[in-house]
């Protein structure tokens, strides 16, 4: 004879390994996005206000950013120099750039310089 748990067991059994499975999936993502962050290894953009600075050093300076994200109204990026994060208002901001990857840029010119 072949046991078979009830249709509740089966319907409970299953949420709980898909609420494990996503939690372990979105926690060993989110560790390994802020290691990147936190290694330079993240993008990095400029960012130029339309308006006053207001005494943010790295914005007087043009300093680079590393790009976390951004919502509607929003546009969150971290200092690395300063070692914190700033969220900036949507309405203020007139232009985001993203900086050249120089890693990248170095190792196409070797490739593009060796003879075949």
């Amino acid at each position: 004879m072949v046991y078979t748990p009830s249709p509740w067991v089966t319907a409970s059994s299953y949420l709980l390994i898909i609420a494990l499975y996503g939690w372990v999936f979105v926690s060993y993502y989110a560790k390994h996005g802020v290691q990147d962050v936190l290694d330079g290894h993240a993008p990095l953009v400029h960012v130029q206000m339309s308006s006053d600075p207001g005494g943010i050093p790295a914005l007087e300076h043009d300093a680079a950013w590393t790009y976390l994200g951004a919502v509607s109204n929003y546009v969150f990026v971290y200092d690395r120099t300063s070692k914190r994060a700033l969220i900036l208002p949507v309405n203020n901001i007139v232009r985001i750039e993203p900086v050249p990857d120089q890693h990248a840029e170095n190792a196409a010119a070797k490739t593009a310089a060796k003879p075949n």
